[in-house]
């Protein structure tokens, strides 16, 4: 796995005061506070290995171990301590990170987005895919029109970001919709802006008399699962049907995909035509980020004294 930020979880999922989830594979315990603020630590016991989350006991600011019943704390005291990761909680999605990764912007422009606009939490979807193609796919200009129906041809062009994201922007040919409203069998071009955090999140912006943002991030479960998960930023005060028409349409879309991702063989090399470029340009923003061994989330052995 990298050192980017992953979303491991929505907040309508993490209310008990110990919810397992996983990072990569890795089981990670959210720990809610009766306050209503989160941690995120390895769910394993630096004693012997347990998981804390399979029976374990939030007392205060320690876990009591189910196995051994050692505490394991929070707060930098005692014998047993409990390895953080960093975690944000944005708009109802929970996000966790090694401890000083790579962030690329990402959680200021997500606090700016909340400020402005309504976060509307969606759906998850398990893939038969790479985590990363699920991402790399907001990238790949060309398949928007054999596989979605857009209009056009899209041709992306590469933006500079301050902080080191990866962003393209584009447009598309659309028709008119329950969304992209106006006459039956009318088209309407619609800004596209597409920015990769980490090479599994993608904060996909359209633009146009009807803007809304989606942000896809992609947990990898095995070299070829992944779990994506998908939600909203929407201006305004969106209506109900506006939120889940948008949503089943982005999961339709997801699905058109995943048809061709779990029958496709992915070489080790491409033979390149012109319109690659933009993927080859992501590939090389996802080899920047610093590789993490399966196993390092634990980061704890058994201790003897």
């Amino acid at each position: 796995m990298h050192d980017g930020w992953y979303q491991v979880a929505f907040s309508r999922d993490v209310r008990a005061p110990l919810t397992e989830v996983h990072l990569a594979g890795e089981p990670i315990a959210l720990v809610r506070r009766n306050e209503g603020s989160l941690a995120a630590v390895s769910a394993w016991c630096p004693h012997r290995g347990a998981n804390l989350c399979r029976g374990g006991l939030l007392d205060g600011d320690a876990i009591i171990c189910p196995f051994h019943g050692v505490r394991v704390n929070l707060q930098g005291e005692g014998r047993f301590q409990a390895r953080h990761l960093d975690v944000a909680e944005i708009g109802g999605l929970i996000f966790v990170k090694q401890p000083g990764g790579e962030d690329a912007g990402l959680m200021r422009t997500l606090q700016a987005m909340e400020k402005q606009a309504q976060f509307v939490p969606g759906f998850e979807l398990a893939l038969r895919a790479e985590a990363e193609l699920v991402v790399e796919n907001a990238f790949d200009q060309s398949h928007f029109r054999p596989v979605h129906r857009v209009e056009n041809l899209p041709r992306f062009r590469r933006e500079d970001h301050p902080d080191g994201a990866y962003a393209v922007s584009g447009s598309f040919t659309l028709p008119t919709s329950p969304w992209q409203k106006g006459r039956r069998g009318d088209l309407v071009d619609v800004p596209f802006r597409a920015t990769a955090y980490s090479p599994t999140i993608v904060l996909s912006n359209l633009g146009g008399d009807h803007p809304y943002s989606m942000i896809t991030t992609a947990m990898p479960i095995s070299p070829t699962e992944t779990i994506a998960r998908l939600s909203l930023i929407m201006p305004g005060s969106p209506s109900r049907e506006d939120c889940l028409y948008l949503l089943e349409q982005a999961k339709a879309g997801l699905m058109q995909d995943a048809f061709i991702w779990e029958g496709m063989r992915r070489p080790e090399t491409i033979d390149p035509v012109e319109s690659d470029a933009i993927i080859l340009g992501f590939r090389v923003f996802s080899d920047g980020f610093r590789t993490i061994g399966q196993g390092a989330v634990a980061g704890a052995g058994i201790g003897v004294s």
